[in-house]
Parts: C-alpha cells; structure tokens; sequence
C-alpha cells in the first residue's frame, strides 16, 4: 500500500459492504450474520492503518513501541473478552455455535489490536 488514501479508500469500501450486509439483514427481519463482523473489523483495521501509516512508513523505535505496546494492551483485553465469553456460555446466558464465537472472537481480536495501536500512538 502506497499511501494513507489507499487504506482509507479500502476502509470506505469495507464500511460501505458491512452497512449493506447488516441493512440487508435487518430488513429481513433476521440477525446480522457473523461475517458481518468481520467486515466491520476490516473496516477498523484499514482506518487505523490509514490513520498510523505516517508512524509506521518509518522504521524507527517509536513504531516498534507503538507495536509493542499496542500488542500488549491487546493481550489483555483478549483475556477479558475470553472469560467474559466463557461465564456466558457457561452460565447459559447466551447459545451461540462454535463457528460465530470463533467469527466474533476473531473480529474482537483484528479491532481490538489496531484501536490499541492507535491508542497508544496518540498517548505516546
């Protein structure tokens, strides 16, 4: 990827095919599926790029850190997100199959590693 435009022209691409699963979806009276999901988390993904392009076209330690700190928040919202959905399930509170845990798990994970990276850009 070139430039920051490109990530973001691939984030409002990624935006405008989520919107149209979940209207679709929504106008059918059903759930939004769990690919949706990961759309969305795309989505995320190329914004926060497009936003932290500038920090990370230069190889230098502020973008190592950026990386690492970023990781190691991510680390551990990912637990918190595990035990959450093991008391859910466990408890019965939700049902949901193995496959849409495992989409939201992942969409979770892809979102919650590239905002945490731009958190900490903006703290650093």
């Amino acid at each position: 990827m070139e430039s920051r435009l490109t990530f973001y022209i691939c984030g409002g691409l990624f935006l405008i095919m989520t919107l149209f699963m979940a209207v679709i979806a929504i106008s059918a009276g059903e759930s939004i599926l769990p690919q949706t999901w990961t759309l969305l988390s795309m989505t995320v993904m190329s914004f926060s790029m497009g936003y932290l392009y500038p920090q990370f076209k230069q190889k230098d330690e502020r973008m190592k850190m950026i990386r690492q700190k970023g990781l190691f928040y991510a680390y551990f919202a990912l637990i918190v997100y595990f035990f959450i959905f093991f008391l859910l399930l466990g408890l019965g509170i939700i049902d949901i199959s193995a496959l849409e845990l495992m989409e939201i798990l992942s969409s979770l994970t892809i979102s919650t590693v590239f905002l945490s990276m731009v958190y900490v850009s903006k703290r650093i």
